[in-house]
């Protein structure tokens, strides 16, 4: 029965095949950009504050950038509008 209703969704195992890899590899692609935004921001709240001037950032602004949470993505930092869409 569950197999039924896998190919009147997808059309077949390959295309549901498919559709879950592509899914992983966007998983993939954000946990990765996750790892890197929280390397950034942990680097930018042990910056210097002539370093933070150099880069137009004040010090509250690199601590509140520091202590967003590991999941809050910035939208452009997605790569493109369609990966955003729906967050």
């Amino acid at each position: 029965m569950a197999e039924l209703a896998v190919l009147k969704r997808y059309g077949s195992l390959r295309g549901w095949m498919g559709r879950w890899r592509s899914f992983m590899e966007y998983k993939h692609f954000e946990w990765l950009l996750k790892e890197q935004i929280r390397k950034e921001r942990a680097e930018l709240a042990t910056m210097e504050d002539r370093d933070l001037l150099d880069i137009g950032v004040t010090r509250e602004q690199a601590l509140a950038e520091a202590a967003r949470n590991f999941n809050d993505i910035p939208k452009h930092r997605l790569g493109s509008d369609k990966l955003g869409q729906g967050r």
